[in-house]
């Protein structure tokens, strides 16, 4: 786009555009050069702020799907670097999952990490809810933020720390409790 701007192609930039063909034509002719400025400014902000990110991007792409072509021992390394963990032990580990034909059949569902044992991978299960902390923590804090807003309404003065946690827990939760079955397993008060 910066090239566009210097060519004065505002093609990109309708209202731009527009502001320019309305002003007056004795003014300085539109070079792009501080509206160039102001896009490489962000574009330079994210590279800087994001940079870690292209640090772990082998890794990501592993946690979000172990069983791709790659080079084990590189990955090993990249996780000791940014991780900590024991390299050999890694390695190991990356390769043991790789060949779990159990759990290359349930690859690529979302709650895939969930289902690999941690004794048996425990490198590789940090690592993965290192990584998946990443990138949902945002989304969980506003969520629960929002639903603690709507539980905790003028009308529920009464509601106490613990009771707000458990209505939290119970609100951003994907699990469906089996009422029947806890009803059935409670003992009835019999009458005196």
């Amino acid at each position: 786009m910066g090239k566009n701007l210097l060519e004065g192609n505002l093609k990109h930039f309708p209202c731009l555009k527009e502001v320019i063909e309305k002003e007056v034509v004795n003014v300085q002719p539109y070079t792009g050069e501080g509206h160039i400025e102001m896009l490489t400014r962000p574009r330079h902000e994210f590279d800087t702020r994001f940079s870690d990110f292209n640090k772990i991007e082998a890794i990501a792409q592993f946690v979000s799907y172990p069983y791709m072509p790659l080079d084990a021992e590189s990955l090993s390394q990249t996780i000791e670097q940014h991780f900590s963990e024991s390299r050999p032990e890694t390695e190991l580990e990356i390769v043991t999952l790789q060949n779990d034909l159990c759990l290359k059949s349930v690859a690529g569902k979302e709650n895939f990490w969930c289902l690999v044992s941690k004794q048996k991978y425990p490198i590789l299960v940090n690592v993965a809810l290192k990584i998946n902390a990443l990138f949902c923590s945002t989304y969980l804090c506003e969520s629960t933020f929002s639903n603690m807003k709507f539980i905790k309404n003028k009308y529920r003065s009464r509601l106490t720390d613990e009771h707000l946690d458990s209505c939290i827990r119970l609100r951003i939760t994907n699990h469906q409790p089996n009422v029947k079955k806890l009803t059935d397993m409670m003992d009835c008060q019999s009458s005196h």
